[in-house]
């Protein structure tokens, strides 16, 4: 759900237990702005499984959210807070944006409402003499390249795409 008033943000975890035991869990998530402000946060306990995953999922509220774009890449940080019996024991941030994707016959692609042409290509996983490694920066200079050409979509190729080329 996205609209100007609100986005509904669903995050679904997977915590492993690698005890011998079941232990009480409870899961604080919290979505931080690019200002550092908490905009939204959820609570939610469960009991993980001995030596094994245990799968929550839950709801945050975004009032007002700050659309993403492929202009404009507004990004909120997810952060994760696992704790047992009331200590923290593990933290995690996922980095994401917020935006609405349509597609009809009609409208073709639209992106937050408006109409939007797909250019791009089909990258593959090396930065030229570089090779397979997936620098931060040469990933990064790579897409202002494209994005120079024209490009506004990209596809990837051949092997999973590197976290440095998400980011």
């Amino acid at each position: 759900e996205v609209s100007p008033e609100r986005a509904v943000v669903h995050a679904a975890i997977e915590v492993t237990n690698t005890l011998s035991e079941e232990a009480e869990a409870e899961l604080n998530l919290f979505a931080v702005d690019e200002k550092g402000e908490t905009v939204a946060e959820s609570r939610c306990r469960a009991k993980l499984q001995q030596k094994g995953k245990t799968s929550l999922a839950t709801d945050l509220t975004v009032h007002s959210p700050l659309l993403w774009d492929v202009d404009d890449t507004h990004l909120y940080t997810l952060v994760t807070v696992l704790k047992v019996d009331g200590e923290e024991v593990d933290r995690d941030e996922t980095v994401f944006g917020i935006r609405k994707i349509e597609i009809d016959v009609k409208n073709g692609f639209r992106l937050n409402g408006k109409k939007m042409k797909l250019r791009g290509g089909c990258i593959h996983h090396d930065n030229g003499l570089l090779g397979a490694c997936a620098f931060p920066r040469a990933e990064e200079r790579k897409i202002e390249i494209l994005k120079e050409a024209g490009y506004n979509a990209i596809r990837t190729a051949h092997n999973p795409p590197s976290r440095a080329l998400l980011d």
